[in-house]
């Protein structure tokens, strides 16, 4: 009898043990990024992928300027990275077109809205740009091959945007103010923050 008893007790305290650790597991889980192609005939190359949480979280999905991790979303096509341990709050994302790679940024992300990305480059030049989204803004998504000019990063017609000269990856923002103009070379990104733990998340 003691034995019988041992037994159950000890299978009770395996399955609660079991409870207890899915319980934690998830509630670690804070979100997954989506990246979608809505275009129904062209694929594209997803570069890089860089997550940023709001207490200073990082993770490097797909790393910069390394192409072995590259991957090619097909038309209609998606991809799904994570869960990660926290609340995504921004995010690099990048595209290759033709020998040059192409950078955006997300802040402020809206979750469970799917995100349209530009990219730009310089019309002087031909050099990638950097452009910095505010979701919470809803800014306008700008079509393949529209032409902007920016003074100190700012276009009064893109607000709730700004235009950098380089990524910097370490704090998930930009280096220097374009001046200049831009042209849109990719418009076919879609990126979406889904949270794990109900609508928002942990937020």
């Amino acid at each position: 009898m003691f034995t019988a008893n041992l037994i159950r007790s000890l299978k009770s305290l395996a399955a609660a043990t079991v409870v207890l650790l899915a319980s934690a597991t998830a509630s670690f889980a804070g979100d997954i990024v989506e990246v979608s192609n809505p275009h129904p005939t062209l694929s594209w190359t997803l570069s890089d992928l860089i997550i940023y949480g709001a207490n200073g979280e990082k993770q490097v999905v797909l790393k910069p300027n390394d192409p072995s991790d590259d991957i090619v979303i097909a038309p209609q096509g998606s991809k799904i990275f994570g869960p990660f341990p926290f609340d995504v709050v921004r995010y690099f994302v990048s595209t290759q077109v033709g020998d040059s790679e192409f950078e955006s940024i997300v802040l402020k992300v809206k979750v469970l809205e799917p995100q349209p990305v530009a990219f730009f480059q310089s019309l002087s030049t031909q050099q990638p740009l950097v452009y910095v989204i505010d979701q919470s803004v809803y800014p306008p998504h700008p079509p393949l091959g529209t032409k902007f000019s920016f003074r100190n990063g700012i276009n009064p017609m893109l607000p709730g945007t700004f235009m950098g000269i380089m990524p910097d990856f370490e704090n998930g923002w930009v280096v220097g103010q374009y001046t200049g103009r831009g042209v849109v070379v990719y418009d076919q990104a879609v990126v979406t923050v889904i949270p794990v733990n109900g609508p928002n998340g942990g937020r």
